[in-house]
């Protein structure tokens, strides 16, 4: 059986010539107003985190984390590599999440370290803190 529409199929897709095309932006923003639920995106985001409580530093993870503080006031090169684990509170301050980073170092002050990358990590908040050798 031959297919009636087969001509039109070969046929080009059909262009505006008084109209430019829309970019997908444009596409988007046309269902904009059908989005009522402005903000329901981001409290989807956040119900997905996985929080847990601050943690509790045993004596001997709070001496590890000490003497590579020690490490870095000794000799405090800046832009020494270091990798941090830090604890991220929520908005409460009784719940948030355990962050692993590397980053350069660029000062440490008696409240936060300081990374040349612009983070800025309260002491309050380390878990452990790893400096690399230089060399």
């Amino acid at each position: 059986m031959k297919d009636p529409y087969e001509p039109l199929r070969r046929l080009p897709h059909p262009r505006s010539k008084r109209h430019r095309p829309m970019t997908l932006a444009e596409r988007a923003a046309q269902f904009a107003p059908f989005s009522t639920l402005s903000g329901m995106g981001e409290m989807i985001k956040e119900a997905g985190q996985v929080w847990e409580k601050r943690p509790e530093l045993s004596e001997d993870r709070q001496e590890m984390l000490e003497m590579a503080l020690q490490q870095l006031r000794a000799n405090p090169h800046r832009g020494r590599q270091v990798v941090i684990e830090f604890f991220q509170p929520d908005k409460s301050e009784d719940l948030g999440r355990r962050i692993i980073c590397r980053g350069h170092f660029l000062a440490l002050t008696h409240r936060q370290l300081i990374l040349m990358e612009g983070e800025e990590i309260p002491l309050v908040d380390l878990v452990a803190l790893w400096v690399e050798e230089e060399g």
